[in-house]
């Protein structure tokens, strides 16, 4: 993480920290960290589909699944094909 946070430092508008940062929370099972950093990714490129799909997968994670799915089915529909697994599994009765 002090890696991330450095790149960050060293140039704040660079978005793949942020989604590196936040990947990584993600696989250390730190979902509102993940979050935080994905929100700020997203601040800078608001339309960077992995972005959106990680932070689709954290809000799940965390039990907001309504809020989750959207970002989701933003991703999916951005061509993040990676979605469609966590759209099948968490969000089927929400889109009928």
């Amino acid at each position: 993480m002090v890696c991330f946070n450095k790149a960050i430092v060293l140039d704040v508008n660079y978005s793949p920290s942020y989604l590196y940062a936040g990947t990584f929370c993600l696989q250390d099972e730190r979902f509102d960290l993940a979050l935080k950093y994905l929100n700020l990714g997203l601040r800078i490129d608001p339309t960077n589909r992995s972005a959106l799909f990680y932070k689709g997968v954290a809000l799940v994670e965390l039990k907001r699944a309504d809020e989750g799915c959207r970002c989701l089915k933003k991703a999916f529909d951005a061509g993040e094909d990676d979605a469609t697994d966590y759209l099948k599994e968490y969000c089927y009765d929400i889109f009928k």
